[in-house]
């Protein structure tokens, strides 16, 4: 994974207003996961990094059923995760890495992954971590910046000089080709766009379903 210290002591110092300055980002995004999990029979659920569990506004509502653990590194974020959902039996939340998950094996149905891969020093280690936790038919959904277009491009550059968090944005056949060498069976992958400089749609984004390759299709 990325310098993990870097990420946390970032995050611990955006935790407070994180939900705010993203609000936008959120719905539009968030919306994508929502399309693909609704109608889902109680599935269980993995968001990692989960953030300030923010997702759940979105997600609960249409899949009311389901059971949801989330993992984040950062107690800053983690404590506004559990003000939120404090009293839901159904929601828990756990302080750790992606790529160290408290989870036992062949645990959930989804694993959800937003926004975070840029972060990833050592993806394969990672994606590895969500292969071990889903379940034989389990899916993973994974949402993340995308370099393919040229300004994009330029803001992976840039991003990598200034931000000693980031590291990397990936294309769409580089984030597929990613997770077929890690052993996934790739099933959709979706280039879309979100809100940026006035409201915009210049922001990049790219969505990947995939499946354990030694799993099956629910």
């Amino acid at each position: 994974m990325t310098n993990s210290t870097d990420v946390l002591q970032k995050y611990e110092a955006l935790a407070a207003t994180y939900d705010r300055r993203w609000r936008r980002y959120y719905a539009e995004t968030f919306a994508r996961v929502v399309h693909r999990l609704r109608g889902s029979h109680a599935p269980s659920i993995l968001d990692v990094p989960c953030g300030t569990g923010e997702l759940l506004r979105w997600l609960l509502p249409q899949v009311p059923d389901a059971h949801v653990v989330g993992v984040d590194g950062s107690a800053a974020m983690l404590r506004i995760a559990r003000q939120k959902w404090t009293g839901r039996a159904q929601v828990s939340f756990q302080r750790a890495l992606a790529d160290a998950l408290p989870c036992a094996e062949a645990t959930f149905d989804w694993v959800l992954c937003c926004s975070s891969l840029h972060y990833f020093r050592q993806p394969a280690r990672v994606l590895g971590e969500f292969a071990r936790v889903l379940k034989p038919t389990g899916r993973l959904l994974l949402l993340d910046w995308c370099r393919n277009p040229w300004h994009c491009r330029l803001l992976n550059w840039w991003k990598v000089h200034v931000d000693p968090t980031h590291v990397r944005m990936y294309t769409t056949q580089e984030l597929e080709q990613l997770l077929r060498d890690t052993g996934w069976t790739v099933s959709h992958v979706e280039r879309f766009r979100v809100s940026w400089i006035r409201g915009l749609r210049l922001w990049e984004m790219m969505e990947a379903l995939a499946t354990p390759a030694n799993g099956r299709e629910a």
